[in-house]
């Protein structure tokens, strides 16, 4: 787990893209968060690409094959490196399909490339990195670990490594959970996503009762907060971000 130790006043958390099915007004909405915060650090917590058609369950046939699925990605997230040149990125269960599909072949991962060659083959994404947990200290002297998943509950993790734990995953969850022992206060955030909902990538979830949350998170002074992407009546960003900011 790399720590870092640089300027993590204002932290802007990219929760799940799932590129190439991300939500349609991911980049402009990012923009307009960026402006507000101006963020000192970005954050992803993983799930930058879907992987669909490599995915170990079945894949839909309307969908994209993996290489156009790939090639839509790249272009996405390009566009993103472009506005955030340098991000922290966590090891995550779809960004990883393709070292994992290795694995199970029984190839050394010695015979494919890194995330980044994979991604941004032009050589731009030079400023991204990929870490299984990444650990900051915050201004008022707390640690606060970011990952894309935790096993168990999220706050018994967070006072077992006496941490803040940010993390994304569950797409339906978008919450700030606190616990407090004699000692010290921790809390657990967990970021929801910025997905296309009505993707055919995410026909599994239709029957799931909590639907997917649109929005991102960041910490401000050591504060985590949350930020929903206020959406019209036709699931758009509707461009308007004063309200969401107390």
């Amino acid at each position: 787990m790399r720590a870092i130790s640089e300027s993590n006043e204002h932290i802007l958390i990219i929760p799940d893209l799932h590129a190439p099915y991300e939500h349609k007004d991911t980049l402009e909405f990012l923009i307009d968060v960026a402006a507000k915060i101006k963020p000192t650090r970005v954050i992803s917590l993983g799930d930058e690409t879907d992987g669909h058609a490599i995915s170990f369950h079945d894949s839909d046939p309307n969908l994209d094959s993996a290489g156009i699925e790939l090639e839509k990605a790249k272009v996405f997230l390009g566009k993103l490196a472009r506005v955030f040149p340098v991000v922290d990125v966590c090891h995550s269960n779809h960004g990883s399909l393709i070292y994992r599909r290795t694995n199970k072949a029984g190839l050394p991962v010695q015979y494919i490339k890194t995330y980044r060659d994979v991604l941004f083959p032009d050589g731009n994404g030079n400023g991204w990195s990929w870490h299984e947990k990444i650990s900051v200290s915050l201004p008022n002297g707390d640690r606060c670990i970011f990952q894309h998943q935790s096993s168990g509950d999220i706050l018994s993790n967070a006072a077992h490594e006496r941490a803040n734990i940010v993390q994304g995953h569950e797409h339906g969850q978008f919450k700030i959970d606190y616990r407090s022992s004699t000692s010290a206060l921790y809390w657990a955030m967990i970021s929801g996503c910025l997905v296309d909902r009505e993707s055919l990538a995410f026909a599994y979830g239709k029957m799931f009762p909590k639907k997917p949350i649109i929005g991102c998170s960041a910490i401000i002074d050591s504060q985590p907060i949350l930020i929903p992407m206020p959406l019209d009546h036709n699931g758009r960003y509707t461009g308007r971000l004063n309200g969401v900011f107390v």
